[in-house]
């Protein structure tokens, strides 16, 4: 674990010193906006991550027990950005026999000790007017409608809990804020990452999972949801093997360029990449990798543990469809899937998602096609 961090802290203060460097080819000029994360957001950020390792160390003293907490009910809803992930995931995450981590837990409470200091302290808040959770709430509004294109942020709402790998500089968010980091860059491909760093990380995570389970039901049904995980699919599989899998696909043609339109707004956030150059080419890269992930993945996998989701189709019927993937990885609820009748869901959305000018590659397409072949066959 220390060897994580302190891998982290290096990755960290490599690219933010990196982000300094002047040349002519500089491909992120210092904005105001720019500055402004460097100088003022960031290094609060690094602040943070080392109390939450301090957090993970008094864990390991005073709550060891977590470590033996069981990891046996899990569903991953894992796919294509902007294809749906985040409305199944918010979704399933009202059934009562199921649980998430929340943007609060993710962001500023990995630790068991952090999340019973932050649940005492909202507790004299709430006494008190909840003054704290009002500034808060402001500041994620501030800030977090940067992300809104992305999917609506708030404290309570459920979250990708790939934000508790930013500690030890494993999520993949921070490659928009430092998008010439090679190391960084690693992270849209996990099966290009040596054997033991993905072995370190993959421990990481089982640990932060059994940190939010610490304490519950071992009958309760975990839910992870991350659009970024695509590649991490096998190791996933293999490291939690009673675990269910919710795979979410969209056309290319439509997904990509969604997914840049959305990222619009944190790259003002961060003040990198103004022409959008860097950000198209890591899109257009991760996009391949996982689209030939989920293909593989779905190849090798029973239908019985995995289940595929098509966009285009959740968007039409959102309840059966998602019945139908519940029912096909037999995952039991005890109470009816309602689906929410919010604007935040992006299937029941009907915005117009231009096309790209530049056509998609060839290559990319026929993967999809690949996928949506399989589909036909992998459900029935």
């Amino acid at each position: 674990m220390y060897r994580l961090f302190f891998n982290g802290l290096k990755l960290y203060f490599t690219a933010y010193f990196n982000a300094f460097k002047f040349n002519k080819k500089r491909e992120n000029p210092f904005s105001f906006k720019r500055v402004l994360f460097l100088t003022l957001f960031f290094p609060p950020f690094i602040v943070l991550q080392i109390i939450h390792y301090l957090g993970f160390i008094l864990d390991d003293i005073f709550y060891s027990k977590y470590k033996d907490q069981s990891c046996n009910k899990i569903l991953f809803i894992i796919g294509i950005p902007r294809s749906g992930t985040t409305f199944i995931h918010r979704t399933i995450s009202e059934l009562q026999t199921s649980t998430t981590f929340s943007t609060w837990e993710a962001i500023f409470a990995p630790a068991i000790c952090e999340k019973k200091c932050l649940n005492l302290l909202n507790k004299i808040d709430t006494i008190v007017g909840r003054p704290i959770n009002k500034v808060l709430n402001f500041f994620i509004r501030l800030f977090g409608d940067d992300f809104h294109n992305v999917h609506s942020v708030t404290l309570d709402a459920p979250e990708e809990d790939y934000l508790t790998l930013l500690p030890i500089g494993a999520c993949l968010i921070t490659l928009f804020a430092f998008p010439n980091s090679p190391e960084l860059r690693n992270l849209t491909h996990f099966q290009s990452m040596s054997r033991p760093d993905k072995t370190a990380i993959l421990a990481f995570y089982k640990k932060n999972i059994q940190r939010h389970l610490y304490g519950k039901n071992e009958s309760i049904l975990f839910l992870s949801k991350n659009a970024a995980f695509c590649t991490w699919l096998p190791e996933l599989k293999t490291l939690f093997p009673k675990a269910k899998f919710i795979l979410s696909i969209r056309d290319p043609k439509t997904a990509i360029p969604s997914q840049l339109n959305a990222l619009k707004s944190a790259r003002k956030l961060f003040g990198t990449d103004p022409n959008g150059t860097l950000t198209m080419e890591i899109i257009r890269q991760s996009f391949e990798q996982s689209y030939s992930s989920i293909l593989n993945f779905l190849k090798s996998t029973p239908k019985g543990i995995c289940a595929l989701i098509q966009q285009e189709q959740l968007r039409e019927e959102p309840e059966r469809i998602l019945k139908e993937a519940l029912n096909q990885v037999t995952v039991t609820t005890s109470n009816q899937v309602v689906i929410p009748k919010t604007k935040s869901t992006h299937p029941t959305s009907k915005k117009n998602t231009s096309i790209l000018q530049d056509p998609i590659d060839p290559n990319l397409t026929n993967i999809y096609q690949s996928i949506t072949d399989l589909d036909s066959t992998f459900n029935d």
